[in-house]
């Protein structure tokens, strides 16, 4: 899932995104590369846990500060 894919030295990525009309990388044999999941979701995974972890923080915060602050006295 994680491994590095091999670029020739031949065809660097960077001159065949400069050469492509959209600006895009080409893979093997030529052709352009499209969307890949597992190379956005490693880019993004650091992003997508703190999101998640603040998100989670900030609702125990409200929501522990309502019942401590906020409850009524018998």
């Amino acid at each position: 899932m994680f491994r590095r894919s091999n670029v020739s030295p031949a065809t660097p990525a960077v001159e065949n995104a400069t050469n492509h009309p959209n600006g895009t990388a080409t893979g093997r044999d030529g052709l352009v590369q499209g969307f890949v999941f597992t190379k956005w979701l490693r880019l993004h995974l650091v992003d997508l846990i703190t999101m998640a972890v603040l998100g989670a923080v900030g609702l125990g915060v409200y929501y522990a500060r309502e019942s401590v602050f906020f409850r009524r006295m018998p």
